[in-house]
């Protein structure tokens, strides 16, 4: 979240090492990667993500389409967002799962438009941390997102 990707990809394999099952860990490494370019790493850490989650996590299938969108896998990020609202017409389907999902295919309209509902619903708590996702970096000019974040009140960075 420091931006500082390379000693987090270091934190982030050794402590996979101690702990290979932490979701978190993938998710964190997978984002990383993606961060860096390393679009085949960030794809198997989010699957590694997903499938230790069986596919029940909707975030964890927001990611993994994040991961996809980025590497330019654009068909499999659409079937990810088909997933997510199929399952969101049969169960209740946090709207910040979608929000990775619209920033990999570039479409940061959406992406605002999930996390304002997701505001709007305080479906999660991930929204505190709005101003340091490295995901949501391309958003922080936007002006949507500066008056969500500043109707949630965290500080801008």
């Amino acid at each position: 979240m420091a931006h500082q990707y390379g000693p987090a990809i270091e934190y982030l394999q050794k402590s996979l090492e101690l702990e290979p099952n932490h979701t978190d860990g993938h998710r964190g490494l997978g984002e990383t990667y993606v961060q860096k370019g390393m679009y085949d790493e960030a794809i198997a850490s989010m699957q590694e993500y997903f499938d230790l989650t069986e596919g029940r996590t909707d975030y964890a299938v927001g990611y993994l389409g994040y991961a996809y969108g980025m590497a330019g896998q654009r068909d499999k990020a659409l079937q990810l967002l088909e997933t997510l609202h199929d399952r969101a017409k049969r169960q209740q389907v946090a709207p910040y799962a979608f929000a990775p999902l619209y920033m990999g295919l570039g479409d940061y309209d959406k992406a605002i438009e999930a996390l304002w509902q997701d505001y709007e619903q305080r479906a999660t708590p991930f929204l505190l941390w709005l101003n340091v996702f490295p995901v949501l970096d391309p958003l922080h000019s936007d002006p949507r997102f500066t008056e969500l974040v500043r109707r949630i009140g965290v500080e801008p960075e």
